[in-house]
């Protein structure tokens, strides 16, 4: 049985190892894919109906389309409604279409608010739950000490500044797509959103250059304490905690800030998913392997070796996981409130116009009100 995966940890590896070992009959062997690629690949296998692989680790945001077109199997037959419910809801909202389950969230991510804890606690200051909050205190904290950015993030012309936008969106009660499918881009909340997302892009508080940024131009100047606040996913806790980091014990974690007419923070989901190749002769062999895989056990190995994200609301809880990262406890609510980019077949051209329009704005050459006319009017064509 071959499984399509693009993490390379060596913790996958040892897992494929115990199962082969405890399931004789069922052999596992991986392929691996480098992640940039992975799309293109499975795509181009699964348009020639290729059965030579059963299993695929996909990206959140391709579940929709890949099941609308038939590619990968509905699982509610293999993992009953108690099974899944294990799970946090944000990974199985954007793993099910039309009403089906059609994939298995193996480890999760979620964006996060890093911020300089040294400086703020100097300062007096909580970290900030406002939008106006964040652009005060970026400025003062790049005022008073030696940082020359407020703060970093991904603005390039690519998915990730559409990961940062939504949470800016959403935290100020917009959408992209309603409950119904209906487009309501082009809102008052989210042009307020844009606002003032451009108005940070485009101040001092951020770095000339970070229209163009994506993730590691965000993480290496925050990592070299050079910056006072950083969006960013899971991973750059790892790098700011290592034992050469010169931020090392002085970096705190927090929910994005919300809107003036926003209730809450809102986190983009992130994270990587089990689904199997519909035209596989093996199903039932590679449901038993994803069950393995993402079981209590294997999601506490997982998280301890490669510091990612659990998927089961359980693995929160566990006392190996919480000793190793104790602020999971404490961001618990930021990972099961985190929401999927809108799930929809069409969500990889949505997301292309989206990126265009909201980089017209970054750049000047529309308003915010401009860009998401155009992109409401042009995802609805689309649509319809």
């Amino acid at each position: 049985m071959l499984y399509g995966r693009v993490d390379d940890t060596s913790t996958i590896t040892n897992m494929i190892e115990r199962f082969n070992e405890e399931h004789p009959n069922i052999n596992v062997v991986q392929e691996s894919t480098p992640s940039g690629d992975a799309r293109d690949s499975y795509v181009t296998r699964f348009a020639g109906r290729d059965d030579s692989f059963d299993i695929a680790q996909i990206d959140i945001v391709w579940t929709p389309e890949f099941a609308s077109a038939g590619w990968i199997a509905p699982l509610n037959e293999y993992f009953t409604d108690s099974e899944l419910d294990a799970f946090l809801p944000g990974p199985i909202t954007g793993t099910s279409y039309d009403g089906q389950q059609y994939a298995i969230p193996r480890f999760t991510d979620a964006g996060i608010l890093y911020y300089r804890k040294d400086l703020l606690e100097e300062e007096g200051l909580e970290p900030p739950t406002t939008f106006d909050e964040l652009y005060t205190q970026a400025g003062l904290l790049q005022s008073n000490y030696d940082v020359s950015q407020g703060m970093t993030l991904q603005a390039q012309q690519y998915e990730g500044l559409i990961c940062n936008i939504l949470e800016y969106m959403w935290g100020n009660g917009g959408n992209v797509l309603d409950e119904d499918n209906n487009v309501v881009l082009h809102s008052e909340e989210n042009i307020e959103a844009l606002d003032f997302f451009a108005k940070l892009v485009k101040s001092n508080v951020t770095p000339s250059g970070v229209s163009s940024y994506v993730e590691e131009d965000a993480r290496v100047p925050f990592n070299q304490a050079d910056s006072a606040f950083q969006r960013n996913w899971f991973y750059v806790w790892g790098h700011v905690q290592a034992e050469d980091s010169p931020v090392k014990g002085k970096v705190g974690m927090a929910p994005m800030p919300v809107g003036p007419n926003g209730e809450e923070s809102a986190a983009t989901l992130g994270g990587w998913n089990m689904a199997i190749n519909n035209f596989s002769n093996h199903k039932e062999e590679a449901a038993t392997f994803i069950k393995y895989i993402t079981n209590e056990e294997a999601q506490i190995e997982n998280a301890l070796n490669t510091g990612r994200l659990p998927t089961l609301k359980s693995v929160y809880n566990s006392e190996k996981v919480l000793e190793e990262y104790p602020h999971f406890e404490e961001l618990y609510d930021v990972f099961i409130n985190a929401k999927p980019r809108p799930v929809s077949p069409m969500y990889s051209q949505i997301s292309e116009v989206m990126q265009r329009e909201i980089h017209s704005v970054i750049t000047g050459s529309k308003n915010s009100n401009e860009a998401l006319r155009d992109a409401h009017n042009e995802i609805e064509n689309m649509i319809n």
